[in-house]
C-alpha cells in the first residue's frame, strides 16, 4: 500500500525553511516534509518495499518521480532500522572507549562499519550505532549533508515527549509489517527497548508476556502508547486488550501543527518518521 499526501501550497521555493525526514527500513520506505517556521506537514508520502527491489533502487525511482526529493531542504534527517546499537548513560559514558562500546552492537569495529553516536537527551543516553560505510556513502551521494539515526532514537525521543511526568510505567509498541520496537520507562526514566523479528500475533502475544515477566511488570499499573501499523481491535491490539486496560494511541498531532494535513492521517501511524524532528 501507499500513501502520499502533499499540501496543495507547497512550492519549491519553500524547501530552505522546510525539514525533510526520511525513515527506511527493508519493507518500507517513508519521508516527510514539515514547514521549520510554522511545524506544518508539507508532504508526506510512504510505500512498501518488495522482497525483490533493493531498497536504493526504490530511492532513485522515487528521485525521478517525487522531484521535491531534489530540493534544498534547511536540514535531513535518516532514520534507519538497523539493530546494530548499544546504549550508555551519560554519566558512564567515556570518548575515549568508543571503539570498545561498539564491540557491542553486533557489527564490531570492522573497517566497512562507521561508528556514530547519537545523543538522546531526554532520555540521558549515548546510542552507540555502527552504521555500514557503503550504505551510509549511497545515501550521502542522495541526501547530501544529512543527518543519520537508528530507530531508536526517534522512537525513545518522541515517546518520552509524549509521556506525562506523572511517574508509573509506560510501554511503548511501534508495530512495523516485520518488526515491533518496545520501549518501557518506569517513573519517566528509559528502562529497557528493543527491536524484536515479529510477523504475526502469535509471535507478537509471546514477546509481550516475555517482556512482562522479564521486566515484572504489573499490567494494571501499566500504561500502554502505540505506533506504527496497529489498529484498534486488529490482531495485535487483541492480544494486547487481553492483558491490558489503559491502551493509548501515541499522536502524531501533539507533534505538528494542525493542518488538513494531519487530518488526513491516522495519528499514530507515522509517529517515528516525524518524531525524527526531536533528534539532534
Amino acid at each position: 500500500m501507499e500513501q502520499y499526501l502533499k499540501d496543495e501550497n507547497f512550492e519549491s521555493q519553500h524547501a530552505e525553511k522546510c525539514d525533510l525526514f526520511v525513515e527506511l527500513s527493508p519493507a518500507r520506505i517513508s519521508y516527510a516534509i514539515v514547514d521549520d517556521v510554522s511545524n506544518q506537514l508539507q508532504v508526506l508520502f510512504s510505500s512498501r518495499i518488495a522482497s525483490n527491489i533493493l531498497i536504493l533502487d526504490k530511492l532513485d525511482t522515487l528521485f525521478n518521480t517525487h522531484t521535491e526529493l531534489q530540493l534544498p531542504f534547511r536540514q535531513i534527517k535518516i532514520g534507519l532500522q538497523t539493530s546494530h546499537f548499544t546504549f550508555i548513560p551519560d554519566e558512564l559514558f567515556d570518548p575515549s572507549l568508543v571503539k570498545e562500546y561498539a564491540k557491542f552492537t553486533q557489527s564490531g569495529t570492522h573497517m566497512d562499519h562507521r561508528i556514530q553516536i547519537n545523543d538522546i537527551k531526554s532520555a540521558g543516553i549515548k546510542n552507540v550505532v555502527t552504521i555500514e560505510l557503503e550504505r551510509q556513502e549511497a545515501l550521502q551521494t542522495r541526501f547530501h549533508q544529512a543527518q543519520f539515526f537508528s530507530q531508536a532514537d526517534s522512537f525513545i525521543a518522541g515517546m518520552d515527549s509524549m509521556i506525562d511526568g506523572n511517574g508509573g510505567t509506560s510501554f511503548g509498541l511501534n508495530v512495523q509489517s516485520e518488526t515491533i520496537e518496545v520501549a518501557v520507562f518506569d517513573s519517566d526514566r528509559l528502562r529497557f527497548y528493543n527491536l524484536f523479528d515479529c510477523v504475526n500475533a502469535d509471535e507478537f502475544n509471546y514477546f509481550l508476556l516475555t517482556i512482562v515477566k522479564e521486566l515484572n511488570l504489573d499490567p494494571a499499573q501499566t500504561k500502554i502508547l502505540l505506533a506504527g501499523a496497529i489498529e484498534k481491535n486488529d490482531a495485535y491490539y487483541q492480544r494486547i486488550q487481553k492483558y491490558f486496560q489503559d491502551i493509548h494511541f501515541l499522536n502524531t498531532r501533539q507533534l505538528l501543527v494542525q493542518s488538513d494535513l494531519t487530518d488526513q492521517l491516522a495519528p499514530h501511524l507515522f509517529f517515528s518518521l516525524i518524531s525524527l524532528n526531536l533528534c539532534e
